[in-house]
């Protein structure tokens, strides 16, 4: 198998060539962003107007890199998720029928009472061997077929890829369905069944379960119009909301006048145009895998656990052990408000912590924007502290850490606006401590961390004491390891 080429990543229809970041030097556009979360493998949320965009570049990314084989719906009320992945095997009846009529209940005037008895051909005639009673029942129950036995998993647990165009036109209940899928399997008959190419069937014999095993990998689009004007909407669960790591505002990040002008200039036709399929999955997976086992950075971790601690931080409530975390459900922001903390007005007072969750998803996004810059630049020259940030920026606008009631009181800007602010915040005060944090680390490193490396960490870095510590007394177990072995 070759290896990916950026070439190989042309979208043949859509176009957006306005640059969204820059790392290291090379420029990145909305493109070049989604590829980075399909190596990362994030599920990847399209939002915006109707006819931006958004179902055309899903349509040529299921077209072009999946070769046009995935799950490709469209959200509805009616919408059954079991109708994609399960179908009846007919077949399975029709075979218990067959099996089952070589064993009769017959009468033996020898013994005078029924028995059983099996059909066998003896010399090219058809004969009746008489089988005790408990042995014709278990084999009978082998071939007693239900419409539960004859249901199986279908071909479409093998997808790596799925698609649901306006997702927000399902009401929640209906969302819920896509909870497990969203997070890469199914529940099939009480079991957990893993989604994505080389998932392998292994039958364990006719009529009984099946179990799988695969790859798991597996990636989603979907795409929604956020306007309320829109009618016969819902409003999206949470809890599915989560589960899309990255959010793409399309309103946001606009093609420039160029790209609307080529478009204009090919046929006029309004519609959302297919392509001929080209199956990219398997260099994909690969480049994910590499991914997978590359550790992030030091830098990286540093930065999410900022976005995890130290926008946690409360200056002003001691009692509450200055967590933001720790104030009742609805409090926050606005008691920074009616308290009037003076830090109500910076972002301290509109933001909240990253969840576990998307700061897993923010570390794998880095190194998904690493790698599709240097397929773009072989030249990239990678600063990564400037790679957690830009993909905070880009993937974090709908993750919660805006509170965006608050924050639009302020500045009333789409979330990516706000997003924007908070994140320029934060590369200032990392950039603050750059310095500290570098030559902290440098100690940490050789396991010569002093007391006063860390004391000059405090409030919002107070977490830093004990990342540097956990390096230190890493360091100090890897040299004695090395001197009980020499």
């Amino acid at each position: 198998m070759s290896k990916l080429k950026y070439e190989d990543l042309a979208l043949p229809h859509y176009r957006n060539s306005e640059v969204i970041t820059s790392i290291g030097g090379t420029d990145l556009t909305l493109p070049d962003i989604v590829a980075a979360g399909l190596f990362s493998r994030l599920n990847i949320f399209f939002v915006g107007e109707k006819g931006c965009g958004k179902t055309q570049l899903a349509t040529d990314i299921y077209n072009t890199y999946f070769g046009g084989k995935g799950l490709f719906e469209r959200g509805n009320p009616d919408f059954n998720l079991k109708d994609l992945y399960e179908r009846i095997n007919i077949s399975k009846l029709e075979y218990s029928k067959v099996e089952a009529s070589l064993i009769q209940r017959l009468y033996d005037p020898k013994e005078d009472n029924m028995i059983y008895a099996i059909k066998s051909l003896v010399d090219n005639e058809i004969a009746w061997t008489k089988i005790p009673h408990k042995k014709a029942e278990k084999i009978l129950s082998e071939f007693n077929i239900t419409t539960h036995d004859m249901i199986e998993l279908s071909k479409n647990v093998n997808d790596n890829f799925f698609f649901i165009d306006e997702l927000n036109r399902t009401p929640q209940l209906v969302q819920n369905q896509f909870l497990n899928v969203a997070d890469g399997y199914i529940i099939y008959k009480g079991r957990k069944i893993p989604l994505g190419k080389n998932a392998k069937m292994l039958e364990s014999g006719l009529g009984k379960d099946t179990t799988y095993r695969g790859s798991n990998y597996t990636i989603g689009i979907a795409t929604a119009n956020v306007d309320k004007n829109y009618t016969g909407t819902f409003r999206m669960d949470d809890a599915l909301v989560d589960r899309f790591h990255i959010f793409l505002d399309f309103d946001f990040y606009r093609m420039s006048v160029n790209d609307r002008i080529e478009l204009m200039e090919i046929d006029g036709d309004p519609r959302v145009r297919d392509s001929k399929p080209k199956d990219l999955s398997s260099k994909i997976i690969k480049v994910h895998n590499e991914l997978l086992n590359k550790p992030p950075s030091e830098e990286a971790k540093i930065v999410s656990l900022y976005l995890t601690e130290g926008l946690n931080y409360c200056h002003k409530f001691s009692k509450l052990n200055h967590r933001k975390s720790n104030f009742a459900d609805g409090m926050f922001p606005d008691i920074c408000f009616s308290e009037q903390c003076s830090k109500s007005s910076t972002i301290c007072g509109f933001t909240r912590s990253a969840s576990t969750r998307a700061m897993s998803a923010y570390l794998g996004f880095t190194k998904g924007l690493e790698y599709i810059a240097k397929l773009k630049n072989p030249n990239t020259n990678i600063d990564n502290f400037e790679t957690i940030i830009e993909a905070v920026r880009i993937a974090g606008a709908y993750s919660g850490i805006v509170n965006t009631r608050r924050a639009n009181q302020q500045n009333p800007g789409k979330p990516q606006i706000l997003m924007n602010e908070v994140i320029d915040e934060v590369e200032k005060r990392v950039v603050d401590k750059k310095e500290d944090i570098v030559k902290a680390m440098s100690y940490a490193a050789h396991g010569e961390l002093r007391a006063e490396h860390i004391e000059i960490f405090e409030h919002d870095w107070g977490f830093m004491g004990d990342y540097l510590t956990r390096v230190n007394d890493n360091t100090k177990l890897v040299k004695k390891a090395k001197a009980k072995k020499a």
